[in-house]
């Protein structure tokens, strides 16, 4: 529960304008211990970070940016 939220807090702080995005976001997303339950949270978290402002289209280009730098597919 607590890696849970720890993940749905941070992963919007690497959304936004952090010099150290690209590398942590790989990071989580390429780890090889439980690689699926945390593309999951992270996904997740994606998407409540783009939610919370529907109609701002900077945050849907970074989401999808971020997606195909992760080479995001089929979980």
């Amino acid at each position: 529960m607590v890696k849970r939220e720890l993940v749905l807090s941070l992963i919007p702080i690497f959304l936004g304008n952090h010099p150290n995005s690209v590398a942590v976001l790989q990071f989580a997303w390429h780890c090889q211990s439980q690689s699926t339950p945390i593309r999951t949270l992270m996904l997740q978290a994606m998407a409540d970070w783009y939610m919370r402002e529907v109609h701002e289209q900077t945050r849907l280009s970074r989401v999808l940016d971020v997606a195909q730098d992760l080479k995001v597919g089929i979980l």
